[in-house]
């Protein structure tokens, strides 16, 4: 492998793990940690598109956090529904870790206007 002057990029804990063994020989990004997303979201959200930003946060491992607040008991439900389906995991080598990390994803119904 050739030398390289910097090394970027997100991945999950091995990645950071490898980064920073390399750290004092090369430049790196940062040492990312675990992500995290709170959506804040009506009933006029596509639930399709809230579940994959959800899902988005999550592949990055399952230290992730994934968290929709909503005042519609629907899209709650719809959300919750999408980010359980397996069919919406794609395989690879993120698959298991998103849905270790999708397992603890929560919705938050929110009744105060």
């Amino acid at each position: 492998m050739q030398r390289v002057d910097k090394i970027v990029g997100p991945g999950q804990s091995w990645t950071t793990a490898a980064k920073l063994l390399v750290s004092s020989f090369v430049g790196i990004d940062l040492p990312a940690g675990p992500s995290e997303v709170l959506i804040v979201a009506d009933g006029s959200a596509d639930p399709v598109l809230v579940a994959a930003d959800l899902r988005a946060q999550a592949e990055h491992g399952p230290g992730s956090e994934s968290i929709l607040v909503t005042p519609d008991a629907e899209l709650a439900d719809a959300v919750l529904a999408l980010v359980g389906a397996d069919e919406q995991i794609r395989r690879g080598s993120s698959a298991r870790s998103t849905r270790r990390s999708t397992s603890r994803t929560s919705t938050r119904r929110s009744t105060s206007s």
